[in-house]
């Protein structure tokens, strides 16, 4: 029974098809969860007295003070700044993106085969299964209750100190403020969606293993087709005018 041949355009198209899918659902946990910020006065059971009047640097912080799942990712990289880590983040991802999206804007001006030719696939791939890499640790971390909890405490400290609540009373309201941030920023969910983008980014390393396997395996085809001295070799046949 011949076994017939996968063209080799097609397990391209399938390969890049598996990734932008992949890569897409990669990024959803940082632009629309880790992205989510809620300013501490409204959170739910916060009142205007929690904050006592308290200032940083002379000026009230009732209307600046913040909490946001970007310090999750920040606190993973030791980053002081909630920012830094997170925009980490979101420059892997749309790294990503670019390298999966730019040969499709790119049609206009060069032909298919230019564009996801062995070796130009070849070394994105390489940057491509880095970054899956890297993202699978990252989002394998921050599913931590423990990292996730110590992220928005880091935060709370940050405006008021960790010497501030050092009353009963101010333990208690800062038991409140864990509760709500729990019922705002919701844990649960958190985790999923990172299981979830841990899933796919797992699936595009594979991927991506899968296509050098093949590749590595129809080279090596290629070269003994093309071996006069080889049981395999396949003249190829003369051009007809």
């Amino acid at each position: 029974m011949k076994i017939k041949k996968i063209p080799k355009y097609q397990i391209t198209i399938s390969y890049q098809l598996v990734l932008i899918i992949s890569v897409i659902i990669i990024s959803l946990p940082i632009f629309l969860i880790g992205g989510s910020e809620v300013f501490i006065k409204d959170m739910p059971g916060i009142e205007d007295y929690f904050f006592n009047e308290f200032q940083v640097n002379g000026v009230s912080i009732y209307k600046t003070a913040s909490l946001s799942t970007e310090g999750v990712y920040s606190s993973i990289f030791g980053f002081s700044n909630n920012i830094s880590g997170y925009i980490l983040m979101c420059w892997c991802t749309g790294l990503l993106i670019a390298l999966l999206f730019e040969p499709i804007t790119s049609l206009a001006w060069f032909h298919p085969s230019e564009l996801w030719g062995k070796k130009n696939l070849m070394w994105r791939s390489v940057v491509e299964f880095t970054v899956s890499i890297f993202l699978i640790v990252i989002y394998s971390i921050s599913l931590s209750g423990g990292v996730f909890y110590r992220a928005f405490d880091e935060q709370i400290f940050k405006y008021f100190g960790k010497d501030f609540f050092n009353t009963d009373e101010l333990q208690s309201q800062l038991q409140i403020l864990r509760e709500s941030i729990n019922e705002v920023f919701n844990y649960n969910s958190f985790a999923i969606s990172n299981a979830f983008a841990i899933t796919f980014a797992l699936i595009s390393a594979l991927t991506i293993t899968a296509w050098w396997i093949y590749t590595y395996l129809d080279t090596k085809l290629e070269k003994r087709r093309n071996n006069k001295n080889d049981v395999l070799y396949q003249e190829k046949p003369a051009f007809e005018a």
